[in-house]
């Protein structure tokens, strides 16, 4: 599947408009590096916010039963509550998950917002557009 730029327009919009419908208002948006850094952008932009950047990669070896998983939480600004975790697509949900538990750990009001959702994934975002097959690979404009 490709995903255009004319999409990821409209498709931000739509999300702007539930988060709004649904009368949150993030204090702080956290983007997930790399795949959600161009939406956590549009909606800083969008809801008037400050915006954090977090990498989180999640890797998995052939001989081990559990993912490993690397968590940089660089604060680019104060983390203010509620919080706003967006990325450009829940597949698995094990890197969602996991930065989902590290800020309620930190006693934060969080909600999690994508583009694609995939409905094999081990957690489902409060705000998405579309829910796609869980074989379908895409391709984002954005990406090489």
């Amino acid at each position: 599947m490709k995903y255009n730029w004319k999409q990821f327009d409209r498709d931000t919009t739509k999300l702007v408009k539930k988060i709004k419908k649904d009368k949150f208002k993030p204090k702080t948006i956290i983007a997930l590096a790399r795949g959600g850094l161009i939406l956590g952008v549009k909606l800083s932009h969008k809801l008037n916010c400050p915006l954090m950047i977090v990498s989180c990669k999640t890797y998995s070896e052939a001989k081990k039963s559990l993912d490993t998983v690397l968590l940089n939480t660089s604060y680019t600004v104060p983390l203010q509550s509620p919080v706003l975790i967006c990325d450009e697509m829940v597949d698995s949900g094990k890197t969602l998950k996991v930065i989902v538990d590290h800020f309620k750990s930190l006693s934060i009001n969080i909600r999690t917002a994508t583009l694609l959702y995939k409905p094999h994934s081990i957690i489902k975002p409060d705000y998405y557009i579309e829910e796609v097959n869980n074989n379908c690979w895409v391709n984002f404009c954005w990406e090489i």
